[in-house]
C-alpha cells in the first residue's frame, strides 16, 4: 500500500512539474477565469472540470463520514487514471504550441483548476508535499501564502456533466481495450 501511495504522489508531483514548467515558460499565472476560456474548452477540458467537481463532491462526503479510505482511493484513481494517464496525455501536445493560443490557455486553465483544488483536498493528508507544490505553482494573484490557509474547495455543480463523464468512461474503456489487444498481439 505504501508503494502504491508513493507511486501516486510521484505521479502527482510529475504532473505538477510538467504543468508548471510549461505554464512558467508561457507566463501563465492562473489568473484566468472560466468565462475567459469557456469558448475554447475542448470536451476533454470540460470533462476534467466536471470530473474534478465530482471528485470534490465525493471526497467531501467521504471525509464528512470519516471514510478516509474511500476518500483517498477516489483521489488516487483521479490522479493516476483521469489526470495523468488520460487528460495529460490528451492535452500534452497543446502545451507545445509556441503562441498565446486560446486552445493552449484553455488547457492551462483546466490543469490549473484541477491541481489547485487537488492541493486543497490533499493538504490534510499530505501537508508537506502539497505545501511545496502550492508554493511553486500557486503564486498568482489572489492566492494565499500557504495551501493550509486556503478554503476547502466548493463543488461547482454547474460544471458537473454526468453524461460527459459517462461518455468519457466508455471512451477510456475502449482505448484501454484496444491497447490491451494491441499489446497481446
Amino acid at each position: 500500500e505504501l508503494n502504491t501511495v508513493q507511486r501516486m504522489l510521484n505521479v502527482f508531483w510529475n504532473v505538477c512539474v510538467f504543468t508548471s514548467t510549461y505554464m512558467e515558460l508561457d507566463g501563465f499565472s492562473g489568473d484566468l477565469a472560466l468565462p475567459d476560456v469557456e469558448g475554447h474548452l475542448r470536451s476533454e477540458d470540460r470533462w476534467l472540470l466536471s470530473k474534478m467537481n465530482s471528485v470534490i463532491q465525493g471526497t467531501t462526503k467521504s471525509m464528512e463520514e470519516m471514510n478516509f479510505l474511500h476518500a483517498t482511493r477516489r483521489l488516487q484513481q483521479f490522479i493516476l487514471d483521469d489526470l495523468s494517464r488520460w487528460y495529460v496525455r490528451l492535452a500534452r501536445g497543446r502545451t507545445w504550441v509556441e503562441s498565446d493560443d486560446p486552445d493552449k490557455l484553455a488547457c492551462y486553465f483546466s490543469l490549473y483548476y484541477a491541481i489547485n483544488r487537488l492541493l486543497r483536498i490533499l493538504a490534510p493528508i499530505v501537508p508537506h508535499l502539497t505545501e511545496e507544490i502550492h508554493r511553486k505553482m500557486m503564486d498568482g494573484e489572489g492566492s494565499v501564502e500557504s495551501v493550509h490557509l486556503e478554503d476547502w474547495p466548493e463543488v461547482e455543480g454547474a460544471l458537473i456533466d454526468d453524461k460527459l463523464e459517462r461518455s468519457m468512461e466508455i471512451t477510456q474503456s475502449l482505448v484501454e481495450s484496444a491497447l490491451a489487444a494491441r499489446q497481446k498481439s
